[in-house]
């Protein structure tokens, strides 16, 4: 079974009906219900799920009862979450290397760590780490 790190912009795009990436992201959870990939993210996942759904319905992109269920269907797809002390000294130097924030850098650390590809809806870090060579946009998934 292949192993991914997915960043909240797919999880977001799986959940929030007017997300413009949703087809490209839908791909790869069918993929994670088939048993075809096994899904990891830094354990920072959450709180950027959980906030990023928050923004969702103050914006009114959401309602509030959407939002926590948005929510709740997301943190119950037993996504392994990983320790961000695992990782966090690579995070800093990739955060340093490829003008990132730490947040992001944790997803492509966690990469490296764990040898495996990352993905992502953000084209702007798909293109500031590519030079790192695991970093995926969603839309490449197959």
């Amino acid at each position: 079974m292949r192993l991914a790190v997915v960043d909240a912009s797919v999880a977001l795009a799986w959940v929030i009906p007017d997300e413009e990436l949703a087809p490209k992201a839908l791909r790869l959870l069918l993929a994670y219900h088939g048993n075809q990939v096994r899904l990891i993210a830094p354990s920072l996942w959450e709180y950027e799920v959980g906030n990023a759904l928050k923004v969702g319905v103050t914006r009114g992109r959401l309602s509030p009862e959407e939002g926590k269920q948005a929510l709740r269907s997301l943190l119950d797809l037993g996504i392994a979450l990983i320790h961000f002390g695992e990782i966090a000294e690579r995070a800093w130097q990739l955060a340093i290397e490829h003008r990132l924030s730490v947040y992001d850098a944790a997803y492509l650390a966690l990469a490296e760590h764990r040898s495996c590809e990352f993905y992502t809806g953000d084209k702007r870090l798909a293109k500031a780490a590519s030079r790192a060579g695991v970093v995926r946009w969603v839309g490449e998934f197959e």
